[in-house]
Parts: C-alpha cells; structure tokens; sequence
C-alpha cells in the first residue's frame, strides 16, 4: 500500500494546473456509487480515484496512467474525484478556493448492511478470488445450494441462510468493511456529530446529500453535469426480502445488526433531514 497523500497527487496535480471544475461524486460503500461513476466516465469525463494498490500503479504511483488517461478524455475541463472517502477530510484538502460541488451517496444503515452480506455472497459464490480469499470459511457450492433453497421458501434453506449471513458478519473482515460504516465517511475529528455535519453541508450548499438514488436520479445527475439514466450494476444473486424473511422478518434482522449501525441511523437521519424540503416550500392544502 502507499501513502493516501501520494496516491491523490494527480488529483491535485490538475486542479492546480488545469484549472478544472471539479465535482466530487462520494459515497458511502453500497450506494451505487459504482454505478453513478460508471455513467460519468462513459460519458468521457475522468474520474480520479485514490491509488492504493501497486497493482494499479505505473511510474511515480500511477501518475504516467492518469495522466494519459486524463489527457485522453473528450473533457479536460472537468475532474471528478470519486470513491470511498472521508468526507470532512475531502472538503478540508480542497479548500474554499476550490468550488466544492457535486453529491455524496448514501442509503439506510439497514439496505447498506443488507446490501453488504449479498454482496459477499453474491461475490463468493460467483468464484471472485479475492472475495473466495477474503472468506475462506464459505464454500460457493453451499451458498448456490443455500440461496436456491432459501429463494424458493424452503424453512431449511431459510434457516441455513440465517446462519451463512450470521457468518459473514462476524468474519473480520466483514467487520472492519462494513460495521459502523456511515461514521467512517462522514465523522471526522472535526465533526463529531450531527450538528457539525449539518454545519458542513450549510457551507458547501452545491454539495447534495442523496440517500434515496432511485428517488434523487434527475437531481444526481443536475448536480453533477451529466445526463442519465443511471444503470444498475453489482445485482445480488438474492433480494433483502429473502435475507429478512431467513431471520423471520424485517424488525428481527434490524434487532440482529442495530449494534453494528447506531451511529450510521444517527446520520442516516440527519442526512434525511437535509434532504427535506423547508416549511417555507411546503405548500399546505386549503
């Protein structure tokens, strides 16, 4: 792994030098946010992403690549900084010289951690070797046999859902990607709470909160310059409905995972809040 200030030099590198309109597109693991990334890039902007892994690199960490590839784009005016990033920090680094617009996705602590469990199962069992890897204790066989079982109504199948996807949350890695997963994008040890967080969105006012995309599609897609419709992609080989009915219901599987999104709920609320419309453009029916 390198240095996150080294791996985001490029980015840097073009606002300094370029002078670009620069759009951030963050988002919270599980939002769509591959999804959203995938519609600005086919439309020949450039995305830079933090260079993490050598795999990824050439030269001086990958800058070569990025540069060609930025260079090769239709739209040099424009630079979109996406990913997985805290988003305090983010708007700290580019300061208010720099026009801080663009979206951060989110979605219900309850859909994200959903989302995550069929994630990693649809991964594993599809034979991804990172995430066969990453869980070695699942077998895909299993999952394919489990999920088919399940799908269909089977109780026992059902059961043996419950108890794969208790697995996959108590794996570590599981853990450190996905538990309390909403603070590590948003807090910061500037913002501690939800106040400071509201205060942050209060100064960037071209920055929208989204935590309903489906909802906010023709408004993510104003905010970011570009034309939609958003395509689906990462599709779980199962539905939430399936993995809620294995644990007896919705409230049953929100009683499971509650200890893993106390603070997510907290800013899943307050993001929620931000989103809604002020009294003053409410109009009450006589």
């Amino acid at each position: 792994m390198v240095h996150e200030q080294l791996a985001n030099y490029f980015a840097k590198f073009v606002i300094e030098n370029w002078d670009p309109e620069v759009y951030l597109i963050h988002h919270v693991p599980k939002s769509a946010g591959t999804s959203v990334s995938g519609m600005v890039h086919r439309q020949s902007y450039f995305i830079a992403y933090p260079r993490t892994g050598f795999a990824a690199m050439n030269s001086l960490l990958g800058f070569s690549r990025q540069l060609g590839e930025f260079e090769n784009h239709l739209h040099t005016d424009r630079i979109y900084i996406g990913g997985h990033y805290n988003l305090p920090e983010m708007v700290q680094k580019l300061g208010t010289s720099v026009r801080r617009r663009g979206v951060s996705l989110t979605r219900s602590p309850t859909g994200s951690m959903s989302s995550a469990i069929r994630f990693v199962w649809t991964n594993v069992e599809e034979g991804d070797p990172f995430w066969t890897a990453a869980y070695p204790s699942l077998d895909a066989e299993r999952l394919k046999w489990v999920r088919k079982a399940a799908v269909a109504g089977d109780s026992d199948g059902l059961m043996e859902m419950r108890k794969l996807a208790d697995a996959i949350m108590e794996s570590p890695k599981f853990q450190e990607n996905y538990f309390d997963l909403h603070s590590k994008y948003y807090y910061n040890k500037d913002v501690q709470d939800v106040f400071a967080l509201r205060r942050l969105f209060e100064d960037c006012p071209d920055l929208m909160p989204s935590v309903d995309l489906a909802r906010d599609e023709a408004a993510v897609c104003g905010h970011l310059g570009v034309d939609g419709p958003i395509p689906r992609v990462n599709e779980s080989v199962f539905s939430h409905k399936h993995l809620a009915l294995a644990y007896g219901g919705e409230a049953a599987f929100i009683a499971v995972i509650a200890p893993a999104i106390v603070r997510g709920a907290e800013i899943y609320g307050a993001l929620c809040m931000l989103q809604a419309p002020k009294v003053s453009e409410v109009t009450l029916a006589a």
